[in-house]
Order: C-alpha cells, then structure tokens, then sequence
C-alpha cells in the first residue's frame, strides 16, 4: 500500500552523518525501520500513517522511500502496563534481551506485544505525558521511491530543506509533480494540514516493542 489523498502522510530526514541512503536501505531491509520521535509529535500520528524518507545532498534533498507506521517501540514500562490494563496490547513473546545495532544507536528488545486496536491505543498515548511515554520510537518496513513511481530508479532530487523531526507532507503534491517532471527533479515544499478523523488504512498488524538499554550514538 501506498499515501493516497485519504492518508496522514510526514516527511522526515536521515542524518547523513549516521548512514548513506544505501547504508539505511540495507539496515532497513535486516532489522526494519526505527526513527526516534518526540512524545509531542507521536500524540499526533495515526498507526497507518506514512512517513517519507529524505536526506540532505549538497543543496539539494533526496526523497528516496517511505515507511507505513505499524511498530512503536521505547514506550515507558507504566506505558506498557496502561495499555495492557486497558486489553490494547497482548504479550507475543518474553524475549532473553535481543540486541539491536543500528547506525544510530542500540538498544535492547526484551518483549512484543500485538496492537489489538490501532485506533483505541493512539487515543490512549496521546493522554499520557511525555514523561509516561517516554524515549519512543515508531517503525514499519520500507519501501523504494521507484516501487511506487514509474520512472524512478533510486530517488528524486528536490529542493526541500533540510528539517529535524517530522513535518506533514503532501505526498500527492509530490508524486504529481514527480509525474509532470521531465527530469525526475522537482519543486516545491509540499506541506499538508494535519488530518483530523482515523483513518480506514490502518496496519493489518501493528506491534508494541518493550526495550532496554536505549543508548543513542
């Protein structure tokens, strides 16, 4: 699946100090994607929402892939026992801890949980407060640019600014204007508005992930 005009859509950077894109592709095609993200910003994301890939080249901002958010992982152990009060998560496994090596930091996966209710469980995240939620981060599989866009080959050049964090992105905007392009190099920002209801593209299986050791490089 991909963002259509009905999906939640965010445009996040990779530091070109910790991978290259193909050093992130690899990494992310062994163990997933993991990008730590503020509890503000968490409280306003979806399970389901896509978030588009950039990294900084020279002048110029190269969007090369997207994730679909369907992993949430670092959440605070008061976190993790709400949500099992409330029956949002169910115990997959009881891990002996599993270490994770990533270009941006390890840490240490000691449980999973499936999401029972992707709706439900957001709702109850963004009551907590940031101290409950705690040093998070949000994942998913990934996907190329040139699986989802006739044309391109390994990403397309724009002239997006380099920001930290997560912003919304227009993903239409910018797969129209991709398409209108004779040289797969386009302008624009592509800022979107925050959506206000759910959404009917949620994850088929979402994934709660109890950690440990969270040490950022």
């Amino acid at each position: 699946m991909h963002p259509d005009n009905n999906s939640q859509c965010w445009l996040h950077f990779i530091g070109v100090q910790y991978y290259s894109i193909s050093e992130f592709v690899k990494e992310a095609e062994q163990i997933g994607i993991s990008r730590a993200v503020s509890p503000q910003v968490l409280k306003k994301m979806n399970l389901g929402d896509f978030v588009v890939l950039a990294q900084k080249d020279g002048p110029s901002t190269k969007i090369f892939g997207y994730f679909r958010i369907s992993v949430i992982t670092g959440l605070t152990p008061e976190a993790i026992s709400l949500l099992k009060e409330k029956n949002l998560i169910q115990r997959q496994s009881t891990l002996v801890p599993m270490k994770i090596k990533r270009g941006c930091g390890t840490y240490e996966i000691i449980g999973s949980y499936s999401i029972t209710d992707p709706n439900v469980i957001m709702d109850t995240i963004k009551e907590m407060s940031s101290e409950m939620i705690g040093r998070v981060m949000i994942g998913g599989e990934f996907v190329s640019l040139s699986e989802v866009i006739t044309g391109v080959k390994d990403y397309v050049l724009t002239d997006i600014p380099f920001r930290q964090g997560f912003r919304l992105f227009d993903y239409q905007g910018f797969q129209d204007a991709v398409h209108t392009s004779k040289n797969r190099k386009v302008k624009g920002q592509f800022y979107s508005a925050e959506k206000d209801q759910h959404y009917i593209n949620l994850p088929i299986r979402g994934e709660l992930l109890e950690i440990q050791n969270y040490q950022l490089n």
